[in-house]
């Protein structure tokens, strides 16, 4: 439309006639974090105009990924394969390097990518003035029948794994002082081409040598830090998880380097040094949080890596997803969160004595209320069927009453366990319990809730539970005893023996060793409601007034002989014995095929918020199609899905608007396809 656009400048455009449809070409913006709204405006000088001025025509927002095309901003890319390949070599004769010496040079190759790295094969030429050593090849895959070229056919790198491949060298005789070595290896794959590097030097993917006559020394590298943030924004109702597995090191391999992280930069390590380079953490208060993990090699050197991730209110999350057209991460608050390797994460704590935990401390809901309901029918029929005899009779009405009363108030275990603090017996979150076998075997997991809730579904067996949280440690010091002013059937880190199927749900207390602000802040904003004396009423009311109850209808039984009466006291015995003999109701929920009306186990449940796509759950059913979940009351949406031979899960049904009462999800869910 005859309509010219020439650039004058950074981002400064000329142009003639008037505005209509262009294109723009902007060349890629650095230096924006993660999570950034980014405004773009377009401006261009009308040459015709007598001022000459900048005129907006344009204005748009972004918003920045922090990895636009996988580059310094964004170490690795989720999306894009990456490998480290490096080279170092060793005089094994040690000083000066001289004609006749054996040399040792060592390839690595490290997958810090995000995906696996297929079909790799490495060669490397014999350096002149050299003679390979024959037999020396080491690592996967060597082929040293050429002794020019050797070769490795590595064939594919997994996700963090790492290969070391070495040979040896012999120095040529009569070699002049300043006669340089000089060395390196080609890797091809699946879709990258790369030619070693060596680490010691600024310069990328040069080649590694040795002078004659000078001495070669061996350095040792500081590591590399990397970790990747999944997701990096959600709510105070997301765990984000955190995996530094991709960091690495000249001399050491991943696995021995040790992690330590302070997930929201306020000078104190959340987690202590650690081999275990995958974490999770909880935010409870919406920001912007700055993220530092430092990793350490064996000699003691450090790097330092940093990121943000942004907490939202759950309107400005909707708002998130509506403008970039994503669903939530599938890693919100689900029931096992963390895919620690269990090779690094084999510390439990010591066991105390054994103690055997009878069908009553797994837990199950007592019956008390099914045997009240049925005391208060039987109340209800003698009082319209009946006529009173006479005034004392009239007179024991009231206390019948009163009875029921108290019948009312007797005692339900909740089909949860707490972690709470021993002191303030306030419930603590977020804490990682570990469930183990007795040899220490990881089970299962969970993270508590903003209640401190959690719970498993366990077999007979024998097991320990473990508990860990910042600034805290167990077992308690403080609390000794089964139980305290609140909490009963207390765990103090001892050996589980359980001799009945069901949830395991003892309440864990906890000893601060130092002040927590998170927890301060948390209860200041009354993010939770607690009282102390509200949680001793509660704790006492149901066993005072089931006493009283008891005595209260004896006492009328005797004074009043009559059928009604008996009946009555009858079923606070039934009651207290079935208390005794931990007779318990199901707790669980199962996933049924509506055909071979059969339990489906490893089915994989999905559970979101009503009526929208943000997920807030998921769990695996155990091999007798049970599941487990905590929420709080509401309504929400569940999603069945099936794992396929692919070993992917196809959804096969969604049940909608669920309604949670309770505190627990254990509807029975059928599956009709």
């Amino acid at each position: 439309d005859g309509i010219t656009y020439t650039k004058t400048g950074a981002n400064k455009f000329t142009y003639s006639g008037s505005p209509s449809d262009y294109f723009i070409t902007i060349d890629p913006i650095e230096n924006f974090e993660e999570n950034q709204v980014v405004i773009i405006v377009i401006k261009a000088q009308d040459q015709d105009s007598p001022a000459n001025e900048l005129e907006e025509i344009s204005a748009f927002s972004i918003i920045s990924s922090g990895c636009p095309a996988c580059d310094s901003c964004c170490p690795v890319c989720p999306t894009n394969p990456q490998l480290v390949f490096i080279k170092t070599v060793e005089d094994l004769n040690k000083g000066e390097l001289l004609p006749g010496d054996t040399i040792l040079w060592t390839l690595k190759i490290i997958n810090i990518g995000a995906k696996k790295i297929t079909n790799i094969l490495i060669t490397d030429d014999i350096p002149a003035h050299s003679t390979y050593t024959a037999g020396s090849i080491t690592g996967i895959g060597g082929d040293d029948s050429n002794l020019t070229q050797l070769i490795w056919n590595v064939s594919s790198l997994e996700i963090s794994e790492e290969q070391i491949l070495t040979f040896k060298v012999k120095i040529d005789a009569n070699l002049a002082d300043g006669t340089i070595i000089s060395n390196q290896g080609f890797l091809s794959s699946d879709p990258l081409t790369l030619l070693s590097d060596d680490p010691t030097t600024p310069e990328e993917n040069d080649p590694t040598e040795v002078v004659i006559g000078e001495e070669v020394i061996v350095i040792n590298n500081p590591p590399q830090a990397i970790f990747i943030v999944n997701p990096f924004f959600g709510t105070v109702f997301t765990v984000f998880e955190f995996d530094a597995s991709s960091s690495w090191d000249v001399e050491d391999s991943t696995s021995d380097l040790e992690v330590r992280w302070d997930f929201n930069n306020d000078g104190i390590w959340d987690l202590d040094w650690s081999q275990n380079k995958k974490a999770v953490y909880h935010y409870n208060l919406t920001g912007i949080y700055l993220i530092k993990l430092e990793v350490k090699d064996s000699q003691g050197l450090i790097d330092i890596a940093t990121k943000k991730i942004t907490v939202y209110t759950e309107t400005e999350y909707k708002k998130k997803q509506d403008d970039q057209g994503t669903t939530t991460d599938e890693r919100l608050l689900p029931q096992s969160y963390i895919k620690s390797d269990d090779k690094q994460d084999k510390t439990f704590f010591k066991p105390k004595p054994k103690s055997i935990i009878p069908p009553a401390a797994v837990k199950a809901v007592k019956v008390a209320n099914i045997a009240t309901l049925a005391t208060a029918g039987i109340a209800a029929v003698a009082a319209t069927v009946s006529v009173i005899p006479s005034i004392p009779a009239l007179f024991a009405l009231p206390l019948r009453l009163l009875v029921l009363l108290f019948g009312i108030f007797s005692k339900k275990r909740k089909p949860w366990g707490v972690v709470y603090d021993s002191v303030t017996k306030q419930p603590l979150d977020p804490v990682y319990v570990i469930l183990r076998d007795k040899d220490g075997k990881k089970i299962d997991e969970r993270i508590t809730d903003m209640k401190g809730r959690f719970g498993f579904l366990v077999d007979p067996g024998k097991y320990y539970i473990e508990v860990k949280k910042t600034h805290y440690k167990f077992p308690s010091e403080k609390v000794g005893e089964n139980s305290d002013e609140i909490y009963e059937h207390l765990y103090h880190g001892e050996l589980l023996t359980i001799t009945d199927s069901g949830a395991i749900t003892l309440n864990i207390p906890m000893d601060s060793e130092s002040f927590d602000w998170n927890e301060m802040i948390k209860h200041q904003n009354k993010y939770i409601k607690f009282n102390y004396h509200w949680e001793i009423f509660k704790r006492w009311l149901p066993f005072i007034s089931f006493i009283f109850g008891f005595v209260l209808a004896s006492i009328i039984w005797i004074l009043y002989s009559t059928s009604f009466n008996f009946a009555i006291v009858l079923v606070f015995l039934i009651l207290w014995l079935l208390r005794q003999l931990g007779f318990k109701e199901k707790i669980w929920g199962l996933v049924l095929d509506r055909n071979t009306k059969r339990p489906m186990p490893l089915a994989l449940l999905k559970i979101f918020f009503a009526k929208t796509n943000q997920q807030i759950h998921s769990v695996i059913t155990d091999i007798r199609g049970r599941y487990f979940v905590l929420l709080e009351p509401g309504q929400y949406d569940v999603e069945l899905n099936k794992k396929q031979a692919s070993k992917k899960y196809k959804m096969l049904q969604k049940y909608k608007n669920i309604k949670v009462k309770k505190g627990i999800l254990n509807k029975d869910l059928w599956i009709d396809k």
